[in-house]
């Protein structure tokens, strides 16, 4: 009997301990939630004490319906500053998101054009390496190499320009040292064209042809969708 009444005693300690857990994780969740708005009752909390502080030898001596004047201008004062507050404090709130969605846009701006100016640019070179080495080779097997390599590098050059071309007034300031200039996309424009037509020239049974082999398959898809990219360019 007397080990049951613990059990029972235990269980009701344990649902207690459960409860209040409970309730003092969602008042801490409305404090989070409800920052400005509980901010905004402190500071008006405040400013009601002080005045009640600063006047209370004359409420002491003051008749009833002046101290119930008094407590009514101090219920409107306390909302009237809860609100500003609040507000205020939401306004700087959003204002700091404001300012960091904007650095995080930036930063991805300049992480871009970073990409562009140190991979974009020696990619096109790369390519233009190969195309040599490709014309200068006699063995198939070495020229398919190649020509393999220049399709990956001018796909990761079309990914990278993908996004500044698309949102030009984004990446594109002449004034700007930290953006690009316009001519150097349009060389870019230029040189990755050359090199575009250079592959549909090579390849041309293969991108328009169908059916064969897997890699053939995989290969004029690439060729196809760079197309696609490239051929839609215009210089600025």
């Amino acid at each position: 009997m007397a080990k049951d009444f613990e059990q029972i005693g235990h269980k009701n300690i344990e649902l207690l301990r459960f409860y209040i857990s409970k309730q003092l994780n969602d008042i801490d969740k409305k404090i989070v939630n409800n920052d400005s708005q509980i901010k905004g009752y402190v500071y008006a909390s405040v400013i009601d004490i002080l005045i009640v502080t600063v006047f209370d030898n004359q409420l002491k001596c003051s008749s009833l319906w002046f101290k119930g004047l008094i407590c009514f201008a101090l219920l409107i004062l306390f909302y009237v500053v809860s609100k500003f507050i609040a507000t205020m404090s939401n306004y700087m709130k959003e204002q700091e998101k404001k300012a960091g969605r904007d650095k995080d846009l930036t930063d991805n701006v300049l992480l871009q054009i970073d990409k562009f100016d140190n991979i974009a640019c020696d990619g096109l070179l790369i390519c233009e390496n190969y195309i040599k080495k490709y014309k200068e080779e006699k063995e198939q097997y070495i020229k398919n190499f190649y020509l393999h390599e220049i399709i990956h590098y001018l796909t990761k050059i079309v990914d990278i320009f993908r996004p500044i071309y698309a949102e030009q007034g984004s990446y594109i300031k002449d004034d700007n040292k930290e953006f690009l200039d316009s001519y150097r996309v349009n060389n870019f424009i230029v040189f990755a064209k050359e090199i575009n037509k250079f592959l549909c020239d090579e390849l041309i049974e293969i991108r328009s042809g169908t059916g064969g082999t897997h890699s053939d398959v995989l290969l004029r898809n690439h060729l196809i969708n760079l197309n696609e990219a490239i051929s839609n360019w215009k210089t600025i």
